[in-house]
């Protein structure tokens, strides 16, 4: 059974991982892996919270990698919640892909907003009102 956790840090980091090896009384590092920080993002005009999730190590080729955390540096726990787990497992397989797999990804997504744009149609014209376009007439 796969054990996913959010953690928040002593450094203030929020990360939600795979715990593959929890802590035992003689060692306090614990094993994980598909690390991802999370960032919440305010936009104070609309007044609107934005989250997003990032490698928690910066530069880290293959979340699937091991990493060691020290459960001392743990504040708080949780399990993240079926909803964010979602993003979060979205999140991981995308940060995994190759360049060639976020273009088709990209391509795929534009094709389906495409087809949705191109398949809507106002069936009912009658209530429209056209105007002249004689530029001699003030509307």
């Amino acid at each position: 059974m796969t054990d996913f956790r959010q953690f928040k840090l002593s450094n203030g980091d929020e990360i939600i991982c795979e715990v593959v090896q929890w802590p035992d009384d003689t060692d306090e590092e614990m094993i994980v892996r598909k690390a991802m920080a999370l960032k919440a993002h305010d936009d104070e005009i609309k007044g609107i919270r934005y989250y997003n999730f990032s490698p928690w190590i910066t530069m880290q080729d293959d979340t699937d990698g091991f990493l060691s955390l020290n459960f001392a540096h743990v504040l708080a726990e949780i399990i993240p919640s079926d909803k964010m787990l979602k993003h979060f497992i979205e999140a991981v397989e995308t940060t995994n892909l190759t360049p060639e797999e976020i273009q088709d990804k990209v391509d795929e997504y534009f094709d389906k907003l495409k087809s949705m744009v191109d398949g809507y149609a106002d069936s009912d014209l009658s209530n429209v009102i056209e105007f002249s376009r004689d530029k001699t007439k003030l509307h």
